[in-house]
């Protein structure tokens, strides 16, 4: 070889190289990919692997090369890391993380990283106003404020502020919200076009489900059902006391907390989701009724 040289055009690296003398074939070319720049791989609040979407699609050989570390507190979780640090007890995963950082050193945490935490946990327990609130998750929360977190700050950014888009679609899911009386359930679903009038974003459905439809009176299930891409159905589902939302969302492969959980349907529009999700929920419903297991 008498010269190497490269450039990258659209994106694409190109490399030239030329011989002292003739021509290079082919076959006398091969190439290997390099190291991975990464030592490991950290997956946060993940029940389970397929919930890291692309990002583990179009990465798979990484996965199964790298160390992975999962942390989660779902009871769903299919310890799917070589290492995981899953704890169901905890409201948050960010609540297992403050335990994880302090045992880094006691300055590890400081007011930006305390802010991001408490965030984790406000919004994990629905400002503690979810069931899954315990005396451990407000002894961090203030533990947490006491390092300096912007408490304030997080209520006005999470639960004050929405911008227009999000209200437009908040409003087209309350028109369309159904009863279910038998059933003690309410639901809503927001498809694909739904999102283009209000020119909303995915995150737009966020806090939707907790903030507005949890409020229906005499109501055992709540559930949104979302086409935030065309044919591909997100499910949220929020329950009372005394029914299991991960079970609920486990009839179609998702998974959660007891009081709150989620699930995704592909190749469905919302139409047969809607169907088929209704029939299913209401079956599960008189099956434990008929077990003296919901009253």
């Amino acid at each position: 070889v008498d010269k190497l040289r490269y450039n990258i055009i659209d994106k694409k690296l190109k490399i030239i190289i030329t011989p002292k003398e003739g021509k290079l074939d082919p076959s006398q070319l091969t190439f290997d990919e390099g190291k991975p720049p990464f030592d490991l791989i950290l997956m946060l609040d993940a029940a389970n692997i397929e919930q890291l979407g692309e990002m583990y699609d179009q990465n798979t050989e990484l996965f199964f090369n790298l160390p992975t570390i999962n942390i989660d507190h779902h009871a769903s979780n299919e310890y799917f890391g070589k290492i995981n640090l899953v704890d169901l007890t905890a409201t948050s995963t960010c609540e297992i993380l403050v335990a994880l950082f302090e045992s880094f050193g006691e300055k590890t945490i400081d007011e930006t990283i305390a802010t991001c935490l408490l965030t984790g946990i406000i919004t994990d327990t629905g400002s503690f106003q979810n069931s899954n609130t315990t005396p451990k998750s407000l002894s961090i929360a203030a533990q947490l404020i006491g390092l300096g977190a912007h408490q304030q700050e997080i209520i006005q950014h999470v639960f004050k502020t929405k911008p227009l888009s999000m209200l437009k679609l908040w409003g087209k899911a309350l028109t369309d919200i159904q009863r279910d009386a038998k059933h003690s359930l309410v639901w809503t679903t927001l498809n694909h076009k739904d999102f283009e009038e209000a020119n909303a974003t995915k995150e737009d459905t966020t806090g939707l489900i907790n903030d507005l439809l949890s409020s229906a009176p005499d109501t055992n299930i709540v559930l949104l059902l979302s086409e935030k891409e065309p044919r591909m159905i997100h499910g949220s589902i929020r329950t009372r006391e005394g029914i299991d939302a991960a079970k609920i969302a486990g009839l179609f492969g998702g998974g959660g907390h007891t009081g709150a959980a989620g699930f995704v349907l592909q190749d469905k529009d919302i139409k047969e989701a809607e169907k088929f999700v209704l029939k299913q929920i209401r079956t599960y419903q008189e099956r434990e009724i008929k077990g003296g297991k919901v009253e």
